[in-house]
């Protein structure tokens, strides 16, 4: 369970096997994240294989078509306040 402690900053978070969420606006979503300009999360994948970063802010259309990769590793970059929170992802 990701547990955010700080109001702004940049945290990490390993998708898990057993989530129900399929894009990273599911994570948004579930996470209760930040959705509107100019406070938008940023959410960043990146391809061991490749080394490419694949971005994604909370509440546009690139979320909503950026699947998930079960197991990688997710930067979460929340860039104003949000408190200190925590969040279960959905699962089965």
């Amino acid at each position: 369970m990701p547990t955010f402690t700080t109001t702004t900053g940049d945290y990490w978070f390993g998708v898990p096997y057993h989530t129900t969420a399929v894009t990273v606006a599911d994570l948004c979503v579930q996470g209760g994240f930040p959705s509107t300009f100019p406070s938008q999360a940023q959410l960043t994948m990146i391809n061991p294989a490749t080394n490419v970063a694949t971005n994604a802010n909370c509440g546009t259309a690139a979320a909503g078509t950026t699947n998930l990769v079960l197991g990688r590793g997710v930067r979460i970059h929340l860039p104003t306040a949000t408190g200190a929170k925590s969040f279960i992802p959905a699962h089965f």
